[in-house]
């Protein structure tokens, strides 16, 4: 018995994550410094992102923090974290970086500084920031978070409330020999007082 013939059409359509790619390459290719205005069709992308567009259909208990890398770019980095409950990604930096976050599942808190002197950096020395969010809960349903070199919460730090997802884009990437390490820290009391409250500063914890 002759088999039926099957039509077929060209299926014109991208993978959503696909046109998040092909959208960075777009944006973190022109000349001039990041703006919100220039983001936002990346961030209007990845308000619709889901698991199934991650791959992440089979993913039912995370049990360890990991890192996915996505895409690798000169220009930019996608990476998805996946975070157990109460695990924590610690206080740390994107120098020089724009990141946008975005919770693809599950929930978790954010507590976010930024320096009050970006002109000149000292990854070493303490310094003083003001908190920009503090405790924050977001979650699946609310839009990506967007941190730019000098403003939005440049250092932050993660805590899981449930296991979760965390699709990342860093613009430029980091890289040590371009002055952009990835740096960690902790809260110190202010140098003018001794037993002022924390956070009043951050110094380096790198070793």
């Amino acid at each position: 018995m002759d088999s039926v013939p099957v039509h077929l059409e060209k299926d014109e359509s991208k993978p959503l994550i696909s046109r998040i790619i092909e959208t960075c390459r777009r944006v973190y290719g022109e000349e001039g410094d990041l703006t919100a205005s220039k983001v936002a069709g990346i961030r209007e992308l990845m308000k619709g992102v889901t698991k199934s567009d991650l791959g992440l259909n089979t993913v039912s208990k995370i049990t360890e923090i990991e890192y996915v890398s996505v895409a690798e770019e000169p220009t930019f980095h996608i990476a998805i974290f996946l975070m157990p409950k109460g695990k924590r990604l610690p206080l740390h930096d994107h120098p020089r970086m724009c990141v946008l976050s975005k919770v693809v599942f599950g929930s978790l808190t954010i507590n976010s500084y930024d320096r009050l002197n970006y002109d000149t950096i000292d990854f070493k020395a303490p310094f003083p920031c003001r908190p920009l969010l503090t405790e924050m809960e977001v979650a699946g349903s609310d839009p990506s978070l967007t941190l730019f070199p000098t403003g939005g919460g440049n250092l932050h730090e993660l805590e899981a409330l449930t296991d979760c997802a965390i699709l990342d884009i860093l613009a430029p990437p980091y890289d040590f020999d371009r002055g952009r390490p990835c740096n960690y820290y902790r809260p110190v009391p202010p140098p003018s007082s001794k037993h002022a409250p924390v956070p009043g500063g951050a110094a380096a914890a790198n070793g």
